[in-house]
């Protein structure tokens, strides 16, 4: 079964067993000594109802409304004759017509309640299996309410985004919880990364557009050309969002949060070297036709280059099966080409507007000049003095980044791409510490021709459960045994694991439940009786990890059921199913990194007209991807597969300045001038336009630092970082390969 028609049997499961684990959200926190007081419980029972009147909650779960399933509780002589009678009438098939139902946990009368014994009541809780793990921690001190909801997967964006805090609100407006509310579920998680997604849009958005704007102003002092580049940017993004919208009917919004500040800066970076070239031309002396003329001619190559090498590097990732990042990199890929187009138009409107640029306005351009001046010069002394020390430098650092990267490990942790102290990980640590996690695995029992409720089955269910418990991650395992052990201790049944012992009784039994609360037994058994539901717990939030304990419980039952397949049993669920994806994600990303480099490869190759060239030029472009590496290898004890794009944008975009320089340094090859010469000619003409547009691409990415979820900050500063590094890397290794003559064509006196 592929992904897709995993995902639709998913769906039609969840509508069969009426819902399942993502419609589910635990809310809890700490309430310490105070908690078993008739204030607090009151409060509890008055937050769980107003919690129902949410409109997309469908029902509050908490300890205090459950019927009590203890056997130590002291009854009355009414209540002990109602439950022997009830007893007998479950055991000949009969639903018991009396009241025979069991008082709650927490009485509503407060005479009852005044009866409780506080200290009874919490260890009577912590050996129900229903809340021990799930509604009240091991140490007695935490709440929890399980929120069951409607149909998560039709809440709005915004209403997904809001529901937490009217969560929050629900409990805080009862006086509940001594320190942090925590919220998770599938609908919680979803919630902060459109928050996220939202503040790239308001927020990260602007930012980088006046980031840009006013960088480039500062490097040109010109409104025009901040108008013009600002212009191209804010086209190319709207053609590329428009492009990706027709071509897939609708778009994720990861893509207009994410696509926009990405084109935006790459669109800027290459606008840069061509409205530098045209300055240096005006300021050498030439008019404005004339150096129009030459600054295409010297750098409009370059630029279809590094065009066509940066949207290899965006396209590249729609090789991901996952519809937002092939979205993502379709939008960027289209972007960067729309950009070029439209910056053909830069030099038209230069002429008809007559723009002239000059190098020399105030002290404060005169100050940023200089400074990249001095570091194209500082990069120029030292690739030509010391060319055998930046090689050995360089080759030293690649060979111990690749022995890292040998132990590298992937994951995919969604609470972890929030940063330390974010209420969605603080979340995530709290079920795990205090209760019994909020991960699941639900594990399908298909009968073919018995009944799901036949004395054998459960007998089958009950020993799975017992092997699934014993795996250490398990931290709880719920199925339709879990009601009619709880019934079946309320009214001591004489069988194993207090369940019932014949056909009739179980049959009795679940319309009991069923006609106290339907959604006890409906989420674990079809209404047709051919399908079995089991609801596992587990510690690990790493989707891979949960895929791993699925793998291990599909054994245990492959080895305890039938040989025969009467009994047919597979695990699914959203994070199960994401995990199983999550390998087949890392083998693209992978292999999109070598599409990238072999299509980048054979790009310069063409241009450069030598192979050898081209192979040697990807060594400087190997330094920012090596550090890269490094940086994700030692900063994080596993990878999250989520940061496997970056090598390939970093690649697509660092690749841009090697081009130009080459590209620049043949052409002074080509007008006659010697090794030497030609290369001191190059850091005059390009070295400051690179130093430039790298400045832009840093800038531009700086503001993504200030979103809270991983992929997105990394880009604003593990990717700033490498591309700075990529900066050194052309001006130093490059040079200093054409000054050993590593890097030298045929033809080349």
């Amino acid at each position: 079964m592929d992904d897709l028609s995993e995902y639709r049997e998913n769906l039609r499961i969840a509508e069969i067993l009426g819902g399942d684990s993502d419609d589910l959200i635990y809310v809890g926190s700490r309430q310490a000594q105070d908690l078993f007081t008739p204030a607090k419980l009151d409060a509890l029972r008055g937050a769980s109802r107003a919690l129902e009147s949410l409109p997309e909650v469908k029902q509050a779960i908490s300890f205090v409304d459950l019927p009590s399933a203890s056997t130590k509780q002291r009854l009355s002589i009414g209540e002990t004759a109602a439950r022997a009678a009830a007893r007998q009438q479950l055991l000949s098939g009969k639903v018991p017509t009396g009241n025979a139902r069991s008082r709650l946990y927490w009485p509503i009368s407060k005479q009852q309640q005044s009866q409780i014994e506080m200290e009874d009541l919490r260890s009577n809780l912590l050996h129900d299996n229903r809340v021990a793990g799930t509604l009240l921690s091991a140490s007695g001190e935490c709440w929890g309410i399980v929120l069951k909801l409607s149909s998560g997967r039709e809440i709005p964006i915004t209403r997904q985004i809001r529901l937490r805090d009217e969560i929050v609100d629900v409990i805080r407006d009862h006086d509940l919880g001594s320190e942090e509310i925590y919220t998770t579920g599938l609908i919680i998680s979803q919630g902060w990364l459109f928050k996220e997604m939202f503040k790239g849009i308001y927020l990260i958005g602007p930012l980088v557009l006046l980031a840009i704007s006013t960088t480039v102003y500062l490097i040109f002092r010109h409104a025009a050309t901040v108008i013009i580049a600002m212009t191209i940017a804010i086209l190319a993004t709207v053609w590329a969002i428009g492009f990706t919208i027709f071509c897939f009917g609708e778009i994720s919004m990861i893509v207009v949060a994410a696509a926009p500040p990405v084109i935006i800066t790459i669109s800027t970076s290459d606008f840069i070297h061509l409205t530098s070239t045209y300055r240096d031309e005006l300021d050498a002396g030439h008019s404005i036709p004339d150096a129009l003329e030459k600054t295409i001619c010297e750098v409009g190559g370059a630029c279809v280059l590094t065009s066509l090498t940066t949207m290899i590097g965006f396209a590249s990732l729609a090789t991901v099966p996952v519809p937002a990042t092939r979205d993502f990199a379709i939008a960027a890929a289209v972007g960067v080409i729309a950009a070029f187009f439209l910056q053909t138009l830069g030099p038209i409107v230069y002429l008809r507007m007559q723009v002239h640029l000059s190098n020399v306005s105030d002290r404060l351009q005169k100050g940023m000049l200089a400074f990249f001046d001095s570091i194209v010069n500082a990069c120029r002394f030292v690739s030509i003095r010391y060319p055998y020390w930046i090689m050995t430098a360089s080759g030293v650092l690649i060979t111990i980044v690749f022995i890292s990267a040998t132990e590298m490990r992937f994951s995919s942790d969604f609470p972890k791409r929030f940063p330390e102290g974010h209420s969605l990980r603080n979340s995530g640590h709290f079920f795990n510490q205090e209760f019994s996690g909020s991960s699941h695995i639900e594990l399908l029992l298909r009968m073919v021709d018995q009944n799901a409720t036949e004395p054998a089955v459960l007998q089958y269910l009950a020993s799975i459960e017992k092997e699934i418990q014993e795996i250490s991650d398990v931290r709880a395992v719920h199925s339709i045994l879990t009601p009619l052990r709880s019934l079946g201790k309320m009214l001591r049944f004489q069988s194993e694991d207090a369940l019932p012992p014949t056909q009739p009784a179980i049959d009795a039994s679940v319309r009991l439940i069923e006609l106290h609360d339907e959604s006890a037994i409906r989420g674990f058994v079809s209404l047709d009786r051919k399908l079995l539901r089991v609801y596992v717990q587990v510690s690990p939030t790493d989707f891979m990890e949960v895929a791993a304990i699925a793998a291990r419980i599909e054994a245990i039952t492959d080895k305890l059921l039938p040989a025969d397949g009467s009994i047919q049993a597979r695990c699914t669920g959203t994070m199960t199913m994401v995990g199983r994806c999550i390998q087949r994600i890392i083998d693209s990303q992978l292999r999109g990194n070598w599409i990238c480099l072999i299509a980048i490869t054979i790009i310069m190759a063409m241009a450069l007209q030598s192979w050898r060239i081209s192979l040697l030029a990807q060594i400087p472009n190997l330094i920012p991807l090596s550090i890269l590496v490094g940086l994700l290898v030692w900063s994080f004890e596993s990878i999250d597969n989520e940061l496997l794009g970056l090598p390939m944008i970093a690649l697509g975009i660092a690749v841009d300045d090697t081009i130009h320089f080459l590209h620049r340094y043949r052409l002074q090859l080509a007008m006659g001038e010697n090794r030497h010469d030609a290369l001191e000619s190059t850091f005059q003409f390009t070295g400051r336009a690179v130093v430039q547009s790298a400045l832009i691409l840093c800038v531009g990415l700086v503001p993504c630092a200030l979103s809270e979820y991983l992929g997105v900050r990394m880009m604003g500063t593990m990717l700033v970082f490498t591309l700075a590094c990529g900066l050194l890397a052309d001006l130093l290794l490059i040079p200093a390969l054409i000054e050993t003559g590593v890097i030298r064509w045929k033809d080349q006196g």
